[in-house]
Order: C-alpha cells, then sequence, then structure tokens
C-alpha cells in the first residue's frame, strides 16, 4: 500500500506529542523568551483566573512570541479573534521548573505542571480593543 506521512508542528494529544519531541520538531528552550502571550476570550477569564491556563487535553498550551500578534494572521497561541491576552512571566516559570519549547514555526509550547499554568505566573493582562 502507499505510505502517507504527517507532519505535525504541534501534537494535539499527548502520544502524538511524545512522538514530535522524538522526532527533535521541538526544542527545549534553555532560557525564557521575552515575550509569551496567550490569546484567548474575556468569556473565559473568570476561569482561567482561578483554574490557569490548561492543556485542555492537548499536549501543550500554545503561546506566540510576537509582541503584537493582533497585527499578524492567525498564528498558533492567537486566533485573530481573540480579545484578551495573557502574558506570561516564561522567567519566573522557567525558574519555578515550567519546561517550555520552540516548534518549527516559532510557536511556544509548555504543558505546565500537570497541563497547568497557575495564573500567578502572568504577568500582564490586556484586553484587546478594535
Amino acid at each position: 500500500g502507499e505510505e502517507l506521512r504527517i507532519r505535525a508542528q504541534q501534537g494535539h494529544s499527548s502520544k502524538l506529542a511524545v512522538q514530535v519531541k522524538e522526532e527533535l520538531l521541538l526544542v527545549k528552550l534553555e532560557e525564557a523568551p521575552e515575550v509569551c502571550i496567550h490569546g484567548t476570550f474575556l468569556k473565559l477569564w473568570d476561569t482561567i483566573r482561578e483554574e490557569g491556563l490548561k492543556t485542555m487535553g492537548r499536549a501543550h498550551v500554545h503561546f506566540t512570541s510576537l509582541s503584537k500578534p493582533q497585527d499578524q494572521a492567525a498564528v498558533s497561541g492567537y486566533r485573530k479573534t481573540c480579545d484578551l491576552l495573557i502574558h506570561l512571566d516564561a522567567a519566573r516559570a522557567m525558574a519555578d521548573g515550567c519546561c517550555f519549547w520552540r516548534s518549527g514555526n516559532g510557536v511556544i509550547l509548555s504543558g505546565g505542571w500537570g497541563g497547568v499554568i497557575p495564573a500567578g505566573y502572568f504577568a500582564k493582562v490586556t484586553q484587546v480593543t478594535g
């Protein structure tokens, strides 16, 4: 039969994420990214503030390293329709043992601690207007 190969930049399941890591598509970061933003929605803020950012069944929480993601086309970690930006204090999270990876397309990924990045690691939260 015909062989089909799938190339993924970010894994959506933990099984695929392990495979992606093994294929070295992800580079473990030794230094914290200066910009680490997760785009989300204001309607979810109360839950995120209480429970933190969760992988939600994916292998990682996705972040953009673009300082103004809203100026770009949709990127992983930030949908164009997002109205809330969570700026992560990645340096503090890394100092406390959180691991981060950069994918082949520049997206920052983290599984946090047990799939959660607590709100205490948020540097600031900004609302996107207009």
